[in-house]
């Protein structure tokens, strides 16, 4: 078997990793969950709470797949990134997690130097999962990450880089893609992101979409981090009663009764791009 050695030692951990995800499977409709770190070298080890992809990974897996290889790379760039599966396999890899009755997932990949973390979580087929669903709950699944990472940190360093497993050299899950035409997709959603980053910001209000002005936004952001209006102004350099204006304008255009109602709707808009 190909990386027999740290597949085996992996294994001997399923049943703790299970034991750590059995109040978040309680709790959601997530039914898998996986870690994995790759070194610079390509390296990595993996972990996951379901033995057969486990195994599966171990033996055959020569790549990470185009669709999550562009999150790693991202994550290289911003030091952070989220991936939310698509409903239908674009490449081996994703095909390869659909065949084992998984799906409906999210990755989120933190980069620590040239090192990046991978967690993973996902239901089964017959779960629906609609991937908005992911935004009501990616503060708790933020949070077990961290609360994960504490749990399975004395294991993680118990790898040395020869622990470490290997990718199939040359015949990884991305080979035989148009690499032109990789690099012009890269450079569109390049494009679309600074579109993205310089544009106001949208939030839902109950009578239809919002779009906030530069100052409001501002506004709304440090209301979010619990500042008065006081402090806001203070802050801004203007007016605590420009600030009250500010809030009070988009709560009538949204038609929100409270302030707590702008807050969420801001948080939902924002959760994605600046975790």
């Amino acid at each position: 078997m190909r990386n027999k050695k740290t597949h085996d030692w992996a294994a001997t951990h399923t049943s703790f990793i299970k034991q750590v995800c059995q109040p978040l499977f309680d709790t959601f409709n997530i039914t898998t969950f996986g870690y994995k770190k790759v070194l610079k070298n390509g390296k990595y080890i993996f972990f996951s709470t379901k033995e057969e992809w486990l195994k599966f990974h171990y033996e055959n897996i020569g790549g990470h797949g185009l669709f999550f290889k562009g999150a790693m790379d991202r994550s290289k760039e911003a030091g952070f990134e989220r991936a939310i599966w698509p409903k239908e396999p674009k490449d081996d890899f994703l095909q390869s997690l659909f065949s084992h009755n998984m799906s409906n997932g999210i990755n989120f990949y933190r980069a620590n130097g040239d090192d990046i973390d991978l967690w993973t979580f996902s239901t089964e087929k017959h779960y629906h999962q609609d991937p908005n669903s992911y935004v009501e709950i990616l503060n708790y699944l933020e949070r077990f990450i961290i609360y994960f990472n504490g749990m399975a940190s004395g294991i993680i360093k118990e790898y040395k880089d020869d622990d470490y497993a290997s990718l199939i050299g040359q015949v990884g899950l991305e080979q035989n893609h148009d690499v032109q035409e990789l690099n012009r997709q890269k450079s569109k959603l390049s494009e679309f992101n600074n579109l993205l980053e310089n544009s106001s910001t949208i939030i839902q209000g109950n009578n239809g979409p919002i779009i906030l002005t530069k100052r409001q936004k501002e506004c709304l952001k440090k209301l979010c981090y619990g500042k008065t209006a006081k402090e806001i102004a203070r802050d801004l350099d203007i007016s605590a009663r420009t600030v009250e204006d500010h809030l009070d304008i988009i709560k009538q255009k949204g038609g929100f009764c409270a302030k707590s109602e702008l807050i969420c709707q801001f948080y939902k808009a924002l959760l994605i791009k600046d975790f």
